[in-house]
Order: C-alpha cells, then structure tokens, then sequence
C-alpha cells in the first residue's frame, strides 16, 4: 500500500470487449496499492459483447459497479443534434451524451456511502495500455496538495479538451469555430527532460484519457456541453491575462459554415461547430473552468503516460 487513500475510479465504456478485461484488471492493480477503492462504470449501449463481459466481473468482485445506459435520445429532449441541413447527418450530439454519462456518475460519487473518499480518477477504458505506476504517483500528489493531473502521451493527441497557454493552445472550436481544427500541433509534446515528479505543465483544462481529482471537486460542479454564462466569463478572463494570440478577427467573425452563432455584449461570436446545431464545448473543458473559478490548479503530469 503506498498511501492511504480511498479513491473512486470511474469511466464510461462502449462496445470496448477486446480491452475491458484487461483494463478493469489494471484500474484493480491501482485500487489494491490504495486504502479501499470502488470502479464505477457507466456502459453506453455497447452493441458487442461489453455488457455480457462486465456481467461476469460483476458477478466475481464487489468493487466494481456498472450501470447500463437506458436513455433515448430524441432531437425533442436534446440540447444540440447533428447539423442535419449541412451535415446531411441525424443523430444525436456525441458529447452531449457522454456528458449524460460522466454527469450520472457524479451522482453516483456524492452519495453519502462515499464520503470517506477521497479522490477520484477518470479513466478511458477504450485504451491500449495506461501506465498504473503513474497514476499511483498521481494519486499521491493530488491527495496532498488538492490538485488536478492529466495524463500525457507520445504524441499528445486530446486537443479538444487542451486549454493552456502553450502552442496557440488556449482556445477552442466553440468560439474559433471550424479554423480551431487547423490550428492543431500533431507534434506537440509535454515532457520533463529528466523524467521528474514535480516537472508539471499547467493548464486550464486537459484530459488526455486519464484525470486523477480530488473528490472535492466534484461537490458542487457537473459536466456541461452547451457554452453557458460561466464559460464566457471564463473565456474572457484568459483573454484579458493572455491576450487574443492573433485570433481576434476569427473570435468576432461569424462562421461561414454553420450559421447559427451569437454575439455577446463584447463582440465575441460563440459558434456552433464540429457539425452541431449549438455552441457544443468539450465537457471536460466546461467542467475544468469551474474548477479554475474555484482556484484548483490543474497540470499534465508527462509521467502518466496513455496510449490509445
């Protein structure tokens, strides 16, 4: 045991019946070196053998709770869909249905039975491997210091949800609209020259297949999907420490695209995007700036390595 900790290890998976096991193997290995841990798992109407597989570990460990999507979504109880007259597609918002499922097991971890947690690691299930020594070590110095880590990778691939400082990194689709995508480094990367713990790259918001939290976060803060109030003034906060970085016009400019955008009181234009019918933002994004508006600090940690 290398801290003592009681940690919640929480993940949304589909149709994943090639790498489930060993996964849920490897978020185990992780729980056994804490004080007590819990999987809670959200299955996404998974069309292969997923929930037949989760079934039978179910059945063999009390750690491990899966619930089983039963939503519908419909064009009439949702708040964005595909942008049918362009795209010439009809289906439901991706991240608005993801957001659904993170959002279901944030009620799941303020349930009274899990007060005496105390951090909370979000992980991609889908991946190819992820590096269990990193997130131990994670665990440690978030649990210490009331900090939020992402993991890293090479190359560093989870730009929807990156918001920092670095590489014209700092904003996102929901207000450069489509230009957002050409503006991606494929090369860009966040590594310590001497593989050290405390090297960390700070940002607003990243992901990258793992983030390991204090369970403090999640008290008082969901995922959103839909660029609301809070957002903007995030947004605007960061443009007055930072600065436009060259993209000024595009931020006050309409989108050719997809038309159905809006300005706000300071000209700055939200613009649907990705194919979407609404001003859609990554839901870690969305969930990350109500963290920085209640002063967490939030970092990469290059040593906490996931492969897709």
């Amino acid at each position: 045991m290398t801290h003592l900790v009681n940690v919640l290890i929480c993940g949304i998976v589909k149709n994943v019946e090639d790498m489930i096991e060993r996964n849920i193997e490897c978020a185990m290995t992780i729980g056994e070196q804490c004080k007590n841990y819990k999987i809670l798992l959200y299955e996404s109407d998974s069309t292969d053998n997923t929930k037949t597989i989760l079934a039978n570990i179910c059945q063999k460990n009390p750690h491990i709770s899966v619930t089983l999507d039963t939503t519908n979504k419909t064009r009439e109880n949702s708040d964005s869909w595909a942008y049918t007259e362009i795209t010439g597609s009809d289906h439901p918002c991706r991240v608005e249905t993801i957001c659904h499922a993170r959002n279901y097991i944030v009620h799941q971890i303020n349930n009274t039975i899990y007060d005496e947690y105390d951090v909370v690691i979000w992980i991609d299930f889908d991946a190819q491997s992820f590096d269990t020594n990193g997130i131990v070590k994670s665990i440690k110095m978030v649990h210490e210091n009331q900090i939020v880590l992402f993991a890293n990778s090479r190359p560093y691939y989870d730009y929807y949800a990156l918001r920092c400082r670095s590489y014209d990194h700092l904003f996102g689709p929901e207000i450069l609209g489509e230009p957002f995508w050409s503006t991606i480094n494929n090369e860009l990367e966040f590594d310590s020259a001497d593989d050290s713990d405390e090297m960390l790259f700070e940002v607003y918001s990243a992901f990258n297949g793992i983030g390991v939290y204090p369970k403090t976060a999640f008290n008082n803060n969901k995922y959103e999907c839909i660029v609301n109030s809070q957002i903007e003034k995030v947004y605007k906060t960061l443009i007055k420490k930072h600065g436009y970085m060259g993209f000024e016009t595009i931020m006050k400019n309409e989108c050719s695209k997809f038309p159905k955008c809006y300005k706000d009181a300071d000209n700055l234009c939200w613009k649907t995007n990705s194919g979407y019918d609404n001003v859609v933002i990554c839901e870690h994004v969305a969930f990350h700036f109500l963290l920085y508006n209640e002063g967490y600090k939030m970092y990469i940690n290059p040593n906490m390595i996931f492969t897709r």
